[in-house]
């Protein structure tokens, strides 16, 4: 999946950086860092920086865990700066196309605190047909562009 993403974002000014720690994301009440967050992938732009975690479950037949979604939750809040809310994306195998879907962590006031949107992969058609692969790339950079 990272060579996937490195070859997505090639050419742009997107840096794929992976399994690399977001240092001091879980703290303890001393500030020391209680635990390591590693997501699979980092997309970083800029200062803008986005975690892609890699699943190889059936979410073309269900839908994400609750689980999987909470660990991505996560990821985009420790990832997140100022502004909009932070985003993190789950990329699941998949045998057939399938739109992206993105689901949103609320407050009770119905504010937005971050978003998860997963993104199915048909890895043989993306890994052997031309026209397949340029059209996931595409997708994955636009769903970039709109962070």
């Amino acid at each position: 999946m990272t060579r996937l993403m490195r070859d997505a974002f090639s050419g742009t000014s997107v840096i794929v950086r992976d399994q690399e720690a977001l240092p001091g994301a879980i703290r303890g009440e001393s500030s020391d860092s209680y635990t390591e967050i590693r997501p699979d992938i980092q997309l970083v732009q800029g200062r803008r920086l986005c975690s892609v975690d890699a699943k190889y479950k059936l979410y073309a037949e269900k839908q994400v865990s609750s689980s999987d979604l909470f660990q991505s939750f996560a990821y985009a809040q420790a990832a997140g700066g100022p502004g909009e809310p932070p985003r993190a994306f789950i990329v699941y195998a998949s045998d057939r196309g399938m739109p992206p879907k993105t689901v949103g962590l609320h407050r009770r006031d119905g504010g937005v605190v971050a978003r998860v949107t997963h993104i199915a992969v048909d890895i043989p058609k993306v890994l052997h047909e031309e026209t397949a692969r340029e059209a996931w790339f595409d997708e994955v950079r636009n769903l970039m562009a709109r962070e």
